[in-house]
């Protein structure tokens, strides 16, 4: 019996090998996640997605709920389809860069970069004679509004561009289709035009739990006439690959997402990696107004997040945040924090400096009781911090007449950023 097992490895032999040999115990697990959202057609075919309380899988058999369909009768589960797998961004999570390594290392695997299409990700299979079409979330035959949006335009996309396929669903008996879907109302940052195009970008299959290799998914498109991912790059080194394609596509100006890069081992993908340009990263974070300035107003009075574990979990909370933002956010973060450690410095060096002042020459006298005595006071301190404190002798004042001198108002004296003193006035 297969339970919940915490991830150790993205290689899809092993992933895919826990459906094979346990289907009902996986399927299972998927269904009674309650971190997994699933949703039932009319014919009793049931999609299972993670819900927005799952930011991101923590759990082997989460990886597969990405868009994985199957049905249930009573207790007894059938698998029925699955796209791509769960996969993540080249260097932003190490379970997916240990298994990156360790396939490198291997003689026998070899790496290809298919384009990665900046569209909308379909599935494609055949359940006892009939087609369906999803997307990760929605399936043909749910009746949700959605449907039409993605899954209906889909499937007039699928009618128009390879009727072969809709007139002949044998086809793909045994087969599940993912492609991306290209269109002028779905446009995400790539611009495409007005191109309206279904690009097959794996073929996962059901007999052999494999997703066939590219040059297999080439040949098997090209025989019934479907577009397939072009194959920008093939290499050998990862890193030299990804340096590679970056500098290759740095001069489209569609500003093109980058690639999916297959790990592959005889006939078939054994792991999948995303990486994008820089450039496309920086237009779909502008979609979330990602900034220093943005970052700030959303710390700087709130220390419950000076943390970056707690701070990400916030955005995801609040549905700020998408692992490919996720480096602009730590970028700003980390500068947020640079900033604050050197206001708190200062903060602590102010009342130190005072501090060491009055222990040596008392407080300052009561000015209801001798005047003299205490201008006398404040006349010697400003002189003694214009001589050996000069940077911080407004702060060392304010605090001296006041009786206090707050972090806020340092932040006022070392602003963030321009304009960011209009956030303090409410409480200064």
């Amino acid at each position: 019996m297969y339970k919940a097992q915490p991830i150790t490895t993205l290689d899809l032999e092993h992933l895919l090998g826990l459906l094979k040999d346990h289907e009902h115990d996986v399927l299972a697990l998927i269904d009674s996640d309650e971190l997994l959202k699933k949703r039932e057609n009319k014919d009793g075919l049931i999609i299972a997605n993670a819900s927005p309380k799952l930011f991101e899988p923590q759990l082997e058999h989460q990886l597969l709920a990405k868009g994985l369909v199957y049905t249930k009768k009573g207790d007894a589960f059938r698998f029925v389809s699955l796209p791509l797998v769960k996969m993540f961004n080249h260097g932003m999570r190490e379970h997916s860069d240990a298994t990156s390594r360790v396939l490198e290392q291997r003689s026998d695997s070899r790496l290809v970069f298919p384009e990665k299409l900046d569209g909308t990700m379909i599935q494609l299979f055949c359940f006892e004679g009939n087609l369906y079409l999803t997307t990760r979330s929605i399936l043909e035959g749910s009746g949700l509004v959605e449907e039409v949006k993605y899954v209906g335009l889909a499937r007039q996309v699928l009618d128009d561009l390879y009727p072969q396929v809709v007139e002949n669903p044998q086809w793909i008996e045994g087969l599940s289709l993912t492609f991306e879907l290209i269109h002028p109302t779905t446009k995400q940052v790539t611009d495409y035009g007005v191109e309206q195009r279904l690009v097959l970008l794996a073929v996962y299959d059901h007999a052999q739990h494999m997703y066939w290799c590219n040059t297999r998914l080439q040949s098997w498109a090209a025989e019934h006439n479907i577009e397939a991912a072009k194959i920008i790059i093939e290499d050998d080194n990862l890193a030299r690959g990804v340096q590679r394609l970056k500098k290759l596509l740095a001069l489209d100006t569609s500003v093109p997402e980058g690639s999916i890069v297959c790990f592959e081992r005889d006939d078939h993908v054994v792991h999948r990696v995303k990486v994008k340009t820089e450039e496309y990263l920086e237009q779909f974070a502008m979609r979330y107004h990602i900034s220093y300035k943005s970052v700030v107003q959303s710390l700087w009075n709130r220390p419950d997040l000076h943390d970056w574990d707690k701070f990400l979990a916030d955005l995801i909370a609040n549905d700020l945040s998408e692992e490919e933002v996720e480096a602009f956010y730590r970028e700003y973060f980390d500068q947020f924090m640079v900033w604050l450690g050197e206001v708190k410095s200062a903060h602590q060096h102010v009342h130190q400096v005072y501090g060491e002042w009055c222990a040596e020459h008392g407080q300052a006298p009561d000015v209801n009781v001798n005047k003299e005595a205490h201008d006398a006071w404040f006349k010697q301190l400003a002189l003694w911090t214009r001589a050996h404190h000069s940077e911080m002798t407004g702060k060392i004042m304010m605090l001296a007449r006041r009786g206090e001198f707050s972090l806020e108002q340092m932040m006022w004296q070392m602003p963030a950023y321009s304009g960011f003193r209009g956030e303090l006035q409410s409480i200064l």
